[in-house]
């Protein structure tokens, strides 16, 4: 069941989500050929510019339904800078994370690129959704147990 959130939370996360959402606007329209231009990284801007406009575009849909409808149900669904609690479904473990812009990544205090294998698995997730990440270590799969403020709980 979903808690419902004070008003005040409400806007405040849809400020934060708005916000983000001109940041990679922007990002995508002029800086990505610039942030893969690094020598390695040849084919990156292709592969993840599909993900990121997506995430543009159904993140500004979920917003303006929220606005419309007054529906606070959209913001149990992955947004960047929003916490995220995953159960690791092979030993139960949990972890909490955010997903951030590019360059703010720092998996030592659990933000996490969203351009990383793991931040874009995470975009638009829901509650209760898996996840499976392929990685050099190997395959991980996790449950998004909460989202937001609930991601914070102990």
């Amino acid at each position: 069941m979903v808690r419902a959130r004070p008003p005040s939370e409400i806007e405040h996360m849809r400020s934060r989500i708005a916000s983000r959402l001109r940041v990679l606007d922007e990002l995508l329209n002029t800086q990505m050929e610039e942030y893969f231009s690094s020598p390695g990284s040849e084919g990156g801007a292709y592969s993840v510019r599909p993900h990121l406009r997506r995430y543009v575009e159904v993140a500004s849909q979920l917003l303006e339904r929220m606005a419309e409808q007054d529906d606070d149900a959209a913001l149990d669904v992955v947004f960047m800078d929003m916490p995220v609690t995953l159960v690791d479904e092979a030993d139960g473990t949990e972890e909490v994370y955010t997903v951030v812009g590019p360059d703010e990544g720092d998996p030592a205090k659990g933000h996490i690129s969203c351009l990383s294998p793991l931040g874009l698995a995470l975009l638009l997730k829901r509650v209760n959704e898996r996840v499976v990440i392929d990685a050099p270590g190997g395959r991980f799969t996790y449950r998004i147990a909460a989202v937001g403020s609930e991601a914070m709980r102990d």
